[in-house]
């Protein structure tokens, strides 16, 4: 994975997303999908375009539509995905989740 360059510590963001994990848990919710830019980026440290999915246990899947490689470097979020459409998260078809999250 390339050096991480955000200007968000990686601690901070792993502190965000276990706060959000727990709040999940304690609520009795299977996870968030985040998409608005601003709370992609608080979570994330990338402004790239896409979404996140933040299970209640495990790890966050970042879902990125342009560049995969700044992603990571810009993002301390270890699973991150490249999409090929523009289709927003929440409209993909449960085959495309299985595929996407378990690979």
């Amino acid at each position: 994975m390339p050096e991480q360059k955000t200007s968000t510590p990686r601690k901070e963001i792993e502190s965000r997303i276990i706060k959000l994990q727990s709040d999940l848990e304690n609520n009795q919710m299977d996870g968030a999908l985040i998409l608005q830019r601003a709370d992609l980026f608080y979570y994330t440290g990338t402004i790239q375009m896409g979404s996140l999915y933040v299970p209640a246990a495990g790890d966050p899947v970042l879902m990125v539509y342009r560049s995969l490689e700044r992603a990571e470097a810009e993002s301390p979020i270890r699973r991150i995905i490249r999409l090929k459409t523009l289709l927003p998260s929440f409209c993909l078809s449960a085959s495309y989740w299985r595929m996407a999250l378990l690979t």
